[in-house]
């Protein structure tokens, strides 16, 4: 397939496949292979957000896949009409994601990712949202590039919420045993 955009794109000057293919007058070979392709990629896409959905509210699969199936087909035709709005959301909401990720294995816990099974969770990382949502911030509103930004603000911002944090929890329990002694 390659080869054929490659090939395609050189003999009409174009790079979109589908526009390739209409200038060779193959408009419903190429009707059905965009079909097609969309097809597979969306159907996977909603099975596995019914299935996650289902697991969360525990509602039938069937039923999710119905719900999502409708909800997802409205929200594409808002973002047809939005998707460099969309895609700039994304770069600033993803980044700070991976952040935090990074931050948590890389700075602050590596060693307790080696002993899983003796780690504890918390059930919702207070550091970790406020991290995030500050990097959402920092993307927005600082000069240069907008991933990097997003990135270094929820680093930051997540490694200093989890060390006064812990020293906070240091002091507490020294002032804990001071009143027990």
């Amino acid at each position: 397939m390659l080869a054929f955009g490659a090939i395609g794109a050189m003999a009409t000057g174009q790079s979109d496949i589908a526009e390739v293919m209409f200038m060779q007058g193959l408009i419903i070979p190429a009707i059905i292979i965009l079909g097609l392709n969309i097809w597979t990629t969306n159907d996977n896409a909603l099975y596995g957000s019914g299935l996650g959905f289902s697991n969360i509210t525990k509602q039938p699969k069937s039923r999710m896949v119905i719900i999502n199936g409708i909800v997802g087909t409205l929200l594409a035709l808002f973002l047809y009409n939005n998707f460099m709005e969309w895609l700039n959301l994304l770069n600033s909401f993803i980044p700070a994601t991976g952040a935090v990720i990074i931050a948590d294995y890389f700075i602050l816990n590596k060693r307790s990712y080696t002993q899983f099974k003796y780690a504890k969770f918390k059930t919702v990382n207070i550091n970790a949202i406020i991290a995030w949502i500050a990097g959402v911030i920092g993307s927005y509103t600082l000069k240069g590039i907008t991933p990097l930004n997003s990135v270094i603000v929820a680093i930051v911002v997540y490694v200093v919420l989890s060390k006064l944090n812990t020293k906070s929890k240091l002091n507490d329990i020294n002032n804990s045993t001071e009143k027990i002694a």
